[in-house]
């Protein structure tokens, strides 16, 4: 994440998802379908933008790629730190940067955005954010951006999208998203009530649709290569039910 929303995505944060959404077998999936969309190599330089608390940023690294996380937020830095294992400096390493700005690497031979990082800031911060990615990127780098996007939204909004369940220590947790079609943004709303007390909090963001997410990445100097729909191998269908799911974009820098 950018500074400014940095504070969303705290330790809380990292307890309640690694909980819900985060199993094994499922982040194992997602690095499985991303060495494939990036056709990475063992030894290839991997750059995770935002990294968060390194969920994946580990798991790339223990397939044999060289990878940096990068989040502005310093807690879900600390708490990758603290989960790295045996992996030195040299295989993975992690920093607090605001990638509204540029990264002091560069040449890495991939990158990846995931989970829905872009819409939090302005057009032309996001902007920014992919210019630092594309910077970092050697010639021909890869770069994958997995989203959320307008279509997926509106139609999960009409189909009523919310989520109640109770987590392995008792905690109850209960999830409402609302979508503003007029606006294209989304705010979620997150409540919890548990053993180690209660606590709600709000995100809020833009919902790009697949027109300006493809713009977006032109603007920064990419060229879009494939669309997938989101870590299932599968090429993303623009029309029926295929549009309720998440986006994976590949792009190349030219």
């Amino acid at each position: 994440m950018a500074a400014d929303s940095a504070g969303s995505f705290d330790a809380e944060y990292r307890r309640m998802w690694a909980r819900i959404r985060h199993t094994p077998e499922r982040d194992a999936a997602e690095v499985e379908a991303l060495w494939k969309m990036l056709q990475l190599a063992p030894g290839a330089r991997v750059l995770d933008a935002p990294c968060g608390y390194g969920r994946l940023s580990r798991r790339v690294a223990l397939a044999g790629a060289r990878v940096l996380g990068v989040d502005a937020s310093a807690p879900l830095i600390e708490v990758a730190q603290a989960e790295r294992g045996e992996l030195g400096p040299a295989q993975l390493a992690y920093r607090v940067h605001d990638l509204r700005g540029p990264l002091s690497e560069s040449g890495f031979d991939a990158a990846f955005n995931v989970f829905t990082s872009l819409g939090f800031l302005t057009e032309a911060e996001d902007l920014d954010i992919l210019r630092t990615v594309h910077a970092a990127l050697r010639p021909g780098g890869r770069f994958l951006l997995e989203t959320m996007h307008r279509d997926m939204a509106a139609v999960r909004a009409a189909e009523g999208a919310s989520l109640a369940l109770r987590l392995d220590d008792g905690t109850l947790f209960q999830h409402q998203a609302v979508f503003d079609a007029l606006a294209g943004r989304t705010r979620l709303d997150f409540w919890w009530w548990g053993p180690d007390g209660r606590g709600e909090k709000s995100v809020e963001f833009r919902t790009y649709s697949l027109t300006e997410l493809v713009a977006l990445l032109e603007r920064a100097g990419f060229a879009v290569l494939e669309l997938y729909q989101g870590y299932t191998g599968k090429r993303f269908e623009p029309n029926g039910r295929g549009v309720a799911q998440p986006l994976s974009m590949v792009a190349e820098r030219r």
